[in-house]
């Protein structure tokens, strides 16, 4: 019984600690998502090539927190923390490659889900299509990925 009791302990600690940091959070992720078509200058004269586009993702409160389970002496135990891409599908176009014919600047898309890491690790997908112009990666949430990674656009 002592047992379940601390799992049932750290099972609320950890809903408290994901609940306020989803509290701090929820105002950050409107106010990017609100003025995500605000691109720095340095991003519209990026000039993709060979058939890539570059993108900025909107943030999703729920893929904010993650809670992965480790293993301990005795058992195992769930541990909280914050996913580095917290990204959902949708994204804006900030700039295409010159041969394209199927998306303008400003179309909204879709993405496939291994592009944000859904399929996979998404410290992986970080890696290979993350785009910073910055040393401080202040401007984050830009993807620099092959065309083949949307899945659709949204009629304008």
């Amino acid at each position: 019984m002592k047992k379940r009791n601390q799992t049932q302990g750290q099972e609320e600690e950890i809903v408290k600690y994901i609940d306020t940091q989803l509290g701090e959070a929820k105002p950050l992720i409107e106010e990017y998502n609100d003025t995500i078509l605000n691109v720095p200058q340095e991003y519209t004269e990026v000039l993709p090539m060979n058939y890539n586009i570059l993108v900025r993702c909107y943030k999703s409160i729920d893929r904010v927190m993650g809670v992965r389970e480790e293993e301990q002496a005795g058992g195992k135990r769930f541990v909280p923390f914050k996913n580095p891409f917290p990204y959902n599908g949708k994204a804006v176009v900030v700039r295409t490659c010159e041969n394209n014919l199927d998306y303008k600047v400003g179309d909204i898309v879709y993405l496939q889900d291994r592009a944000l890491g859904l399929t996979g690790s998404a410290y992986d997908m970080k890696m290979h299509y993350s785009f910073s112009l910055s040393k401080d990666n202040k401007d984050e949430g830009f993807l620099l990925l092959p065309m083949t990674e949307i899945k659709c656009k949204l009629k304008q």
